[in-house]
């Protein structure tokens, strides 16, 4: 079992930088980062269609973005990748997290209802930097929303920190670091299982 990184040190190991190179989304697949829970054909499949022919972006409403492929060979790539794992593109869901379940368990569980809430930290303005339990910042530096379950911690973050970017994931698939729209989606459900806990959340 890995163990679950600091918040501080979490965000640097997935910190990245660099020129963007000219995909359709921007991002160059060697800095996209929605395949790394993948192994062999699976991640092929995956890199092809999520990272090198940006084939989600024909979802995402936006006339400007478009695929760096066919339609029939994003939809080539998206058959291959389900007939390997039996699952959906990571990217087409919007929240990595839950689209790959077997990588996140507590974190499925959690959304899913099956895992119980001992207490959470919740908060708008989090000190990364302070370690575990966050504390308050100022100036503001990102927020965070922490989940302690007896099986351990369910984590995501909607900002991130200056340099660094936003994350979701638990204790025992550690984290993945987001895109700022997939952050937004993953804090969301995340604040929504909560809610319906009616556990309280905060920092003291």
């Amino acid at each position: 079992m890995k163990t679950f990184p600091t918040l501080a040190l979490s965000l640097l190991l997935l910190a990245s930088g660099g020129a963007l190179a000219q995909t359709p989304d921007g991002v160059p697949p060697a800095h996209e980062t929605v395949c790394d829970l993948e192994t062999g054909s699976a991640f092929g499949w995956c890199n092809a269609y999520c990272e090198a022919m940006d084939c989600d972006l024909a979802h995402d409403g936006d006339p400007l973005t478009e695929p760096n492929a066919s339609a029939a060979a994003c939809d080539r790539a998206r058959t291959r990748f389900e007939q390997a794992t039996g699952r959906g593109m990571p990217c087409d869901d919007p929240c990595p997290c839950t689209a790959n379940p077997g990588a996140f368990p507590l974190w499925a569980a959690f959304l899913a209802g099956d895992l119980a809430a001992e207490a959470c930290l919740q908060d708008g303005d989090v000190c990364p930097l302070g370690g575990f339990p966050p504390e308050r910042c100022t100036p503001p530096q990102g927020d965070i929303t922490y989940v302690v379950t007896a099986e351990g911690i369910v984590v995501a973050s909607s900002l991130g920190i200056p340099f660094n970017p936003p994350f979701c994931g638990d204790s025992v698939g550690s984290g993945i670091p987001l895109a700022p729209a997939q952050a937004v989606v993953c804090k969301a459900q995340l604040d929504a299982a909560l809610a319906a806990t009616g556990l309280v959340c905060g920092i003291p």
